[in-house]
């Protein structure tokens, strides 16, 4: 409890507070869980004061003097604090929520487990204070000065620390998630598992900092100064490091893999065994830079500075190295160059001297499916050759093939489930049981292909050639067969629901058991195919040509046969009811056993058709009565 002469003298008013305290210099005031909302204690001397647990809610502390104060768990909310020291107040536990700080002080003082929610900070020092474990989320603390400060365990998500300066502090275990620290002095910080995920460093000074602890996922380095920085083993997948100065940083077996580091000072930067994929390199200098058993997969190097660059027994498979700078002067003994872009005149002829590797496009396949599609983008002349590799069980999904030769190559159960294969050469490939749906192989050129049990739901083949191509069992539900080429192919047992083959050829193929219920067939030429036991239940077939093209026991129920040629076809025991044969020629078929019951046969012709005298006689009637 406050000491009642202490209060009473206080409640007097600030002057005569403070002629006491002139008069009385080694008492101490004790005003515990004193009552004093809403008092005005401006230029108050309060040094040392014991305020714990007071109550103190909109005080005006302007001016005064509360360093070495005592305040833990009082109650300061929206209280004013202009003009205040507060150096090495104990405010452990304090609810400062709403707090106007300004010009105020809070060297080493002690902050544990305070309570900052909604408060505003305009020049305020925390030098050398104690923050550990304190909460400062969403506040604007932009050119605050935390030097030397413990901050472990701070909870900083989405603060504003625009400015600030941090030098010297103590972030370990810190949470700096989507915090902004544009141009904030991070030099000497302890990072050590601190946590920066989508923080903002743009233009930060990190001067040899060590940053191999912490994590900095989708962070922005823009402009950061991180010269000879530590970042040993460290993801920086995908972060920002545009015009960031790295010059002799160490930076070894780290991966910067997607990263953006146009125009990034890596002069004298050691990048040994770090990965480099994918990344933007573009006008980045890495002269004197030690990048070997580097992997800059893919990357993109356009215009960059190797001057005296080391990249022995690195891979630029596919990297991108139009416009490099002084590239006479780098090392590149092993380094695997298969597929590098647009290389510089003289070059290859230099890289091959140091006796660098230059593999064939299988090499590049095997990197996935990012760094081949890359290396497509490039490689206009459309003259891929991989004519007989085995890419058995390769995972090719979304892979750019587009006029690819594959020719008897064996991809048996690979996955090229969307795979733009446009044009490609596929004549004699072993696709059996290939994962394709969604595929594009329009115009391809499957010819004698093995597509035994394949998938290729929704697949596009429009204008594609399967002549003799063996589709036995596969999965052709919802796919674009227009205009293809199929004679001799084979389909047995394969599943064609909802297939489009308006216009396709498929005249002597195999289509026995097979699934075409409501098939898109209009003008399709089915001369001589055999379709016994074939499912064609609800399939358009109107202006078919199914000249001597074997039905029998097929179901043709609901089947629209308008205007198809059907002559000489064997239909015996095929069910055709409710079917539409209007202006079909089904002249010297075969509906023996055939079913023909609702079904449309105006201005059909069945001259020498073989038809029971009962079917005969049911016709017709049918034929008159419409």
């Amino acid at each position: 409890m406050a000491n009642e002469s202490h209060l009473k003298t206080l409640r007097e008013g600030v002057d005569q507070w403070n002629a006491w305290r002139k008069d009385e210099p080694d008492v101490t005031p004790d005003l515990e869980e004193a009552h004093l909302q809403n008092f005005d204690l401006c230029g108050a001397d309060l040094h040392e004061a014991n305020l714990s647990a007071a109550i103190l809610m909109h005080t005006d502390f302007t001016g005064a003097d509360l360093s070495g104060a005592k305040l833990g768990r009082a109650d300061l909310r929206d209280a004013r604090l202009i003009d205040v020291s507060l150096n090495g107040a104990d405010l452990r536990d304090a609810n400062l929520g709403n707090c106007h700080f300004e010009n105020a002080t809070f060297d080493e003082a002690v902050l544990g487990r305070v309570i900052f929610a909604g408060a505003r900070f305009v020049h305020v020092s925390f030098q050398a204070a104690d923050l550990s474990g304190v909460s400062l989320d969403h506040l604007d603390l932009s050119n605050t000065d935390f030097t030397n400060a413990d901050m472990s365990q701070c909870k900083c998500i989405g603060t504003n620390f625009r400015g600030a300066k941090l030098a010297g502090a103590n972030l370990q275990k810190a949470l700096m998630e989507d915090s902004e620290l544009v141009g904030a002095d991070l030099t000497e910080c302890n990072l050590s598992e601190a946590k920066f995920k989508g923080a903002d460093l743009t233009n930060a000074l990190m001067h040899g900092l060590d940053l191999s602890r912490a994590t900095f996922e989708n962070a922005n380095f823009t402009g950061a100064d991180l010269s000879r920085a530590v970042a040993r083993e460290i993801d920086l997948t995908g972060i920002t490091l545009a015009r960031a100065n790295l010059q002799r940083a160490d930076l070894q077996h780290s991966d910067f893999s997607q990263a953006n580091l146009q125009k990034a000072d890596l002069s004298g930067a050691n990048l040994f065994q770090s990965k480099f994929v994918a990344a933007d390199l573009s006008e980045a200098d890495l002269s004197e830079t030690n990048a070997r058993e580097v992997v800059m997969v893919a990357a993109t190097l356009t215009s960059a500075t190797l001057r005296e660059a080391d990249f022995r027994k690195a891979d630029l498979t596919a990297a991108k190295i139009g416009g490099v700078k002084d590239w006479q002067t780098i090392k590149l003994e092993g380094a695997d160059l298969t597929g590098l872009r647009q290389a510089p005149k003289g070059f290859r002829d230099f890289a091959k001297s140091q006796h660098a590797r230059f593999q064939g496009p299988v090499q590049i396949l095997m990197h996935g499916v990012g760094v081949w599609n890359a290396w497509q983008a490039d490689n206009t002349d459309g003259s891929t050759d991989l004519r007989g590799v085995d890419l058995r069980q390769a995972e090719l999904p979304n892979m750019h093939l587009l006029n690819v030769n594959l020719r008897n190559a064996d991809l048996r159960r690979a996955n090229l489930v969307e795979a733009h294969l446009h044009g490609a050469i596929l004549s004699g490939a072993s696709l059996k049981g290939a994962k394709m749906t969604g595929a594009i192989l329009a115009e391809a050129n499957l010819d004698g292909a093995d597509l035994r049990g394949a998938t290729l739901q929704d697949a596009d083949l429009q204008g594609a050639s399967l002549l003799k191509a063996n589709l036995s069992e596969a999965v052709l539900t919802r796919a674009r067969f227009t205009d293809a080429k199929m004679a001799g192919a084979k389909f047995q047992g394969a599943n064609m629901e909802g297939a489009d083959l308006r216009g396709t050829v498929l005249h002597d193929a195999d289509l026995s058991g097979i699934n075409l219920a409501h098939a898109k067939l209009s003008g399709a030429d089915l001369k001589g195919a055999n379709l016994t036991g074939a499912n064609l239940e609800g399939a358009d077939l109107t202006r078919a040509n199914l000249h001597e093209a074997r039905l029998d026991s097929a179901n043709l129920i609901e089947a629209n046969l308008s205007g198809a040629n059907l002559f000489g076809a064997v239909l015996s025991n095929a069910s055709l009811t409710s079917a539409d044969l209007s202006d079909a020629e089904c002249a010297h078929a075969n509906f023996e056993g055939a079913t023909l019951k609702g079904a449309i046969v105006s201005g059909a012709n069945f001259k020498d058709a073989v038809l029971s005298f009962s079917q005969r006689t049911r016709l017709w009637i049918r034929s008159k009565a419409r």
